[in-house]
């Protein structure tokens, strides 16, 4: 259980507890006003292959605080309200459970 309130994620393609192939996956533009933005989280449980182009691009956490001019330093320190935090590729899983060929697969994230 996290402290604090966590409700602003954005997501582009989470997968929990999955079994199969991600092929030439596009995801683009994924915003999160308040808090965190993931292009592509692979969690624990999977069996997962990447094939082809795995690309991400335009992941964006927080994006609501700096045009209304909010100072994000009080998240710093935070333990209920953590700093947003933005990102292409998440592989939080078992190094065994992602597999993919380094010469025929490419994973690019940009922003």
């Amino acid at each position: 259980i996290q402290p604090g309130f966590n409700g602003h994620r954005a997501h582009g393609l989470t997968t929990i507890y999955t079994n199969g192939v991600l092929q030439n996956i596009n995801i683009d533009n994924v915003q999160s006003n308040y808090g965190n933005a993931y292009g592509l989280r692979v969690f624990d449980g999977c069996d997962i292959e990447l094939q082809g182009d795995i690309l991400v691009n335009n992941i964006n956490a927080g994006i609501i605080f700096e045009p209304n001019n909010i100072d994000m330093r009080f998240m710093e320190k935070s333990l209920t309200n953590p700093l947003p935090q933005a990102c292409g590729v998440y592989l939080y899983s078992d190094p065994d459970n992602i597999n993919y060929d380094i010469d025929e697969t490419n994973i690019v994230s940009t922003n």
